[in-house]
C-alpha cells in the first residue's frame, strides 16, 4: 500500500478547549483546574464542551432558517366532529428547501443532551456483557442469573447510571423542576387519558423523576438503535393526534426541555468532574 493513495479523517482538535468549558459548563472553570485534571476527565469535559457549543450552532442555525418559513393550513373535519389542522411549510433560500431542518435540530439537540449525560456517568472501559459475565463465571458451579444480572448493571449498566443521574445525583431544586414541569402520561382524543393522570398526580416527586429519567433513556435508545427522532413537548395536547403509548409532556408555562437537559449536564460535570478533582488535589 503507497500512502499517498489512501485517505484518512482529518485530526481536528479545540484551539482553547478551557475557553469553551467555561462558556458551556462552568464560569469559574480555569486554566489551572484543566490542568490538574487526569486525561479520562480532560477527554469528557472536552467532549461535553464540544457537543453544547455544537447544539448552541443548531439552535442559531435554526432561527436563521426559520426567519424565512412560509406557511399553509390547512383544516379537515374529522368524523367525531373534531378538526384536524395540517401544516405544511417552505423555508427556500438561494434555490434550496430546508424544510424540515428546525425538527431535526431539536431531534439531534435533545439526543445529544442525552448523550452527554452517558458520556459524564460512563465508566473509562466499556465492558461487554458476555465478556464480563465469561470471566465472572469462570470458577462458578451454579449461576444465579437475577443476582448476576443486577450486579453487572450496578458495575457497569449504563441505563441504570442514567437514571440515578436524575435520582441520586441531581440537587433537589433540579429534581423539583423535572417533577413540577414534566410528566409522563397517555392521551387519546385530545386529552390526557384521566387514569393516567390520576395515576400520576399520585405519585411522588422521586417516582416522577424516576419515570422521567427512564422515558428520557427510551428517547435516547430509540433514536440510537432505530433511528426514531423525538421532539421537545411544544404541541398543546388540545391539539395533539393520539399517540400509541406513554408519551413525555411539559408544562405549558415551563422551562424548554432543552434548557433542564442543560442545566442538568452543567450540574453533573461540576459535581462529578470539576469539583470531585478539586478535592483530589486541593484546587
Amino acid at each position: 500500500m503507497i500512502a499517498n493513495e489512501w485517505l484518512v479523517q482529518r485530526h481536528v482538535e479545540t484551539p482553547n478547549v478551557v475557553a469553551d468549558i467555561t462558556q458551556f459548563i462552568a464560569p469559574e472553570f480555569t486554566q489551572a483546574n484543566f490542568d490538574t485534571l487526569g486525561s479520562n476527565e480532560c477527554y469528557k469535559l472536552t467532549v461535553l464542551a464540544e457537543r453544547l457549543e455544537f447544539i448552541e450552532h443548531l439552535t442559531e442555525v435554526s432561527v436563521l432558517l426559520v426567519k424565512h418559513k412560509r406557511t399553509k393550513r390547512n383544516q379537515t373535519p374529522l368524523h367525531d366532529g373534531r378538526i384536524m389542522v395540517n401544516e405544511t411549510y417552505s423555508i427556500m433560500i438561494d434555490r434550496h428547501e430546508f424544510a424540515g431542518f428546525d425538527f431535526d435540530s431539536d431531534a439531534l439537540s435533545v439526543y445529544l443532551l442525552l448523550t452527554c449525560i452517558d458520556t459524564i456517568k460512563g465508566q473509562p472501559n466499556y465492558v461487554n456483557s458476555f465478556d464480563w459475565l465469561k470471566k465472572r463465571c469462570e470458577n462458578e458451579s451454579s449461576l444465579d442469573w437475577d443476582m448476576l444480572s443486577d450486579e453487572y448493571d450496578q458495575e457497569h449498566g449504563l441505563s441504570k447510571r442514567f437514571k440515578e443521574a436524575f435520582t441520586n445525583d441531581c440537587s433537589p431544586e433540579l429534581r423539583k423542576a423535572i417533577a413540577e414541569n414534566f410528566a409522563v402520561a397517555r392521551i387519546a382524543a385530545q386529552n390526557i387519558k384521566s387514569e393516567s393522570a390520576s395515576a400520576w398526580n399520585e405519585r411522588s416527586e422521586i417516582d416522577r423523576v424516576k419515570r422521567i429519567a427512564s422515558e428520557l433513556y427510551t428517547i435516547r435508545s430509540r433514536f440510537t438503535h432505530a433511528s426514531l427522532r423525538s421532539f421537545s413537548p411544544m404541541v398543546p395536547v388540545s391539539n395533539s393526534l393520539d399517540i400509541k403509548g406513554p408519551v413525555l409532556l411539559k408544562r405549558l408555562n415551563g422551562p424548554p426541555l432543552k434548557q433542564v437537559l442543560t442545566d442538568v449536564i452543567k450540574y453533573l460535570a461540576k459535581i462529578h468532574i470539576i469539583d470531585r478533582n478539586r478535592g483530589q488535589h486541593g484546587v
